[in-house]
């Protein structure tokens, strides 16, 4: 039971940093957290030592929610790959971390550097060309030639993600999307009576049941566009589930929902070779 709880303080604290679109979704959850910290039932199974050691991480990590709750990466762009401008920075950026030692003479320090950066950047250089001339079998997406196998993951992951969502069309150029899977599996422990013993325990964590608007867009040059605000099409640079949902439903080709020019450059097979 001690470990069970455990388990579910650890992913109900990690909800405001990876699941979090706004301030108030953030209070909420540990709002909630704090609630159920604070019922009897709680501190009799773990103990008041436990329950104070976790009421103190809440409350830090609330306090300190501007680092690290999701809301504030909301719609940046390109998130994974905004640490750097391009796998050269990348790699000079690893090997200051490694460095060396600070009792070599600056000049011997320097030409350490620069040999580890340019044999870092010459195996990378190889791994690239490697990775452009193979194909990954594993994978679905109509883009899997021409993406590396990380944007084809995310590409794969958006598309399987789509199966739990609802849409329905609200306009010529607006839809809605909304996913049910927390209904669906808060309903399955009553229908099906699941036999896992976490079930009744990890129902309690909060879940945020949104509706997310897509909407098209089109500029000066007759050039469309798709805006999401689930901010998956910002963070990740590849094409939203919300997005795929409503291509699925209007029975779009999975080769003709995809468009290489709705990815960002940087998992292109032919970015690590040339950039």
């Amino acid at each position: 039971m001690i470990t069970e709880t455990g388990d579910l303080f650890y992913t109900w604290l990690l909800l405001p940093c990876n699941n979090c679109r706004t301030e108030l979704e953030c209070t909420r959850y540990y709002s909630d957290v704090i609630k159920f910290l604070r019922e009897e039932q709680t501190i009799t199974s773990v103990g008041k030592t436990c329950v104070k050691a976790v009421l103190r991480l809440a409350r830090t990590l609330y306090h300190n929610r501007v680092k690290f709750s999701g809301f504030c990466r909301m719609y940046l762009k390109d998130v994974l790959s905004a640490m750097t401008t391009s796998p050269v920075e990348g790699q000079i950026g690893n090997t200051r971390k490694t460095g060396a030692n600070a009792c070599v003479h600056m000049s011997d320090s320097i030409n350490m550097m620069i040999r580890r950066i340019d044999h870092g950047l010459d195996e990378r250089l190889a791994d690239a060309h490697i990775e452009l001339s193979s194909n990954n079998n594993n994978s679905i997406s109509p883009t899997c030639l021409y993406l590396n196998r990380f944007g084809d993951a995310l590409v794969c992951r958006s598309y399987k993600e789509r199966l739990h969502l609802k849409s329905a069309k609200l306009d010529h150029k607006k839809w809605i999307v909304w996913n049910n899977s927390g209904v669906d599996e808060s309903m399955k422990s009553v229908v099906d009576d699941v036999t896992d013993t976490r079930q009744a325990l990890f129902s309690r964590i909060t879940r945020m049941m949104r509706v997310n608007t897509l909407e098209l867009h089109s500029d000066d040059h007759g050039s469309w566009f798709v805006k999401c605000n689930c901010g998956r099409g910002e963070n990740l640079a590849v094409p939203c589930s919300c997005y795929l949902r409503i291509c699925a439903n209007a029975k779009v080709p999975i080769e003709k929902s995809v468009d290489i020019a709705m990815i960002s450059p940087r998992y292109l097979k032919c970015w690590h070779t040339h950039y």
